[in-house]
């Protein structure tokens, strides 16, 4: 598949298929990229379930899950 749901489902099948903690995405300079990226990709990761829509705290502490540290 092409595209962004191929991307997608590319990036979905190597998640489940390895150890694989992450993505690191690398962009063109060019803000359409970035548009694309935000309009287009990042909905389709959050159809997969690789990107979370909602986080359940508001520090990274909290993000990732760890105790103690408060909302500073």
């Amino acid at each position: 598949a092409d595209g962004v749901s191929g991307l997608a489902d590319r990036l979905e099948e190597k998640s489940f298929s390895k150890s694989c903690d992450g993505f690191n995405i690398r962009l063109p300079a060019q803000l359409s990229v970035f548009d694309d990226l935000i309009d287009r990709v990042l909905p389709e990761l959050r159809r997969c379930g690789l990107l979370r829509e909602n986080h359940p705290g508001t520090t990274l502490r909290s993000h990732l899950g760890l105790a103690g540290g408060g909302d500073q």
